[in-house]
């Protein structure tokens, strides 16, 4: 029996396991979620007139490597106190303190008492606000946090079938051709020198919002050792939604991508890289 097909064998135990929350993930965060295919994009934003970024949420650190060798002052900020505790470590570990900070905050709540140059949300993170209003209170805030010409990236996905025939690249953790409630084993990855870490999922279109059912086992050579689920929700937004809500927030948009090598966005393109700016940004 292959660590792989261990989910599709103990099936039962997969759907019997106990829920979790965001701080629970922390502990295998850095396993789960490693993608740096956005990494060219948003290493192309360190424009030589940023000198301040901040990242939320920053998870446990995918962009600290790069971000801490940049020269900028950098905070990295999320609403998981685990996360943060976890980004701290490798601060301190890589010798980054006197530039990089990490530090608790809500999206919906940001109030740092400071302005960046570039913020960063990467990945669908900003579709994490799936209840009403959470998102307009979140680009508020972050429009407060930006210089006056400073530049905010959102990075969506519409979670359809891209129909610009550019082939936007999907979320890893959704792909539309997939039926709805269809568990689907997704990877088996090494946790440390003896265990591993597999994961597979359910996805479900609500309309406006996305719910992803992640379930989770960990074990050692052919032995689980403990199942777990957790689950995620994501509201879509089209960008005439997202231009609204930008500029109800004193913000424009000023740029869109349909992929990470900057082509600009057209209509049915999936996947929305999104820049904006203050509306009375210097020119």
């Amino acid at each position: 029996m292959t660590t792989e097909a261990l989910i599709w064998f103990d099936r039962p135990a997969a759907e019997a396991a106990p829920s979790v929350e965001y701080a629970e993930r922390a502990r295998f965060y850095e396993v789960e979620y490693r993608t740096d295919i956005d990494r060219p994009f948003l290493r192309a934003l360190l424009t030589p007139e940023v000198g301040s970024v901040l990242e939320i949420p920053c998870g446990a650190g995918r962009n600290l490597d790069w971000l801490a060798v940049s020269g900028r002052q950098v905070v990295c900020a999320d609403i998981e106190p685990a996360m943060v505790e976890r980004v701290r470590e490798r601060i301190t570990a890589a010798g980054a303190g006197e530039r990089v900070s990490a530090v608790v905050a809500d999206l919906c709540e940001l109030d740092l008492g400071r302005r960046f140059d570039l913020i960063l949300v990467p990945q669908e993170a900003f579709q994490l606000l799936a209840e009403p209003g959470q998102a307009e209170r979140a680009l508020h805030r972050l429009a407060q946090h930006l210089t006056d010409d400073g530049t905010l990236l959102l990075d969506l996905h519409t979670f359809q079938a891209d129909r610009s025939g550019e082939q936007s690249p999907l979320p890893d953790y959704f792909d539309p051709a997939i039926p709805a409630g269809e568990l689907t084993v997704e990877w088996t990855r090494p946790v440390d020198g003896h265990r591993w870490l597999s994961r597979a999922r359910r996805q479900y279109d609500e309309g406006t919002v996305v719910r992803v059912e992640y379930h989770y086992q960990l074990g050692t050579g052919d032995r689980l050792i403990r199942s777990w689920r957790s689950r995620i929700r994501l509201r879509r937004h089209t960008l005439g939604e997202l231009r609204s809500l930008a500029a109800r927030s004193g913000l424009c948009v000023t740029r869109v991508a349909s992929d990470y090598d900057g082509t600009p966005h057209t209509p049915g393109a999936a996947r929305l890289v999104t820049l904006l700016q203050p509306t009375n940004h210097p020119e």
